[in-house]
């Protein structure tokens, strides 16, 4: 299998782990159009949640961005949009969810909704990293493996592949 189908299948895998992770309360899930979107959803009011999420993430709420681009990215009773999802994401990342991070930044390594930025991608990856959150280490790790870099670079991977682990990614584990 070449690296670059490799790498897509590993990003494809862990996208649909991602998509199965709840998000930490903390990160505002408690503000009321986040709730309203939520309660929506469980209704299965798919477009009543996409309207309460994008107001919540107009308002600069990072879990109101992150469902709202859930929904876009995966076409949950409302149309799939992959630009729209990409800019959520950042959105997310911009108002501090690491979630939001990865998922911009693996949408930028396989070019959906936009142009391919492996080397932004890979800025977000370290700094997730450096935050001490295993979700990017372990993307750094994919990166490092499958050579998007340069040439791969295999001792830097398994460090990055460890700490993740260390850090409770069990993907990494």
């Amino acid at each position: 299998m070449s690296r670059s189908l490799t790498f897509a299948v590993a990003i494809a895998t862990a996208m649909a782990a991602l998509a199965s992770v709840p998000t930490n309360a903390q990160d505002t899930g408690n503000h009321p159009l986040v709730s309203e979107g939520q309660q929506a959803y469980k209704a299965q009011d798919f477009e009543a949640a996409r309207s309460k999420f994008a107001e919540a993430c107009r308002e600069e709420v990072f879990l109101g961005c992150l469902s709202y681009a859930d929904l876009l990215y995966n076409g949950t009773g409302v149309p799939k949009d992959l630009a729209g999802a990409r800019n959520a994401f950042g959105l997310a990342c911009k108002y501090g969810g690491a979630g939001g991070c990865t998922r911009y930044a693996i949408m930028m390594i396989n070019a959906e909704g936009g142009a391919q930025d492996v080397q932004s991608a890979v800025k977000i990856f370290t700094a997730v990293c450096d935050s001490n959150v295993g979700e990017g280490c372990y993307y750094l790790y994919l990166v490092h493996t499958n050579g998007l870099i340069g040439q791969v670079d295999f001792e830097r991977a398994e460090a990055l592949k460890a700490k993740a682990c260390t850090l409770g990614y069990q993907q990494a584990c």
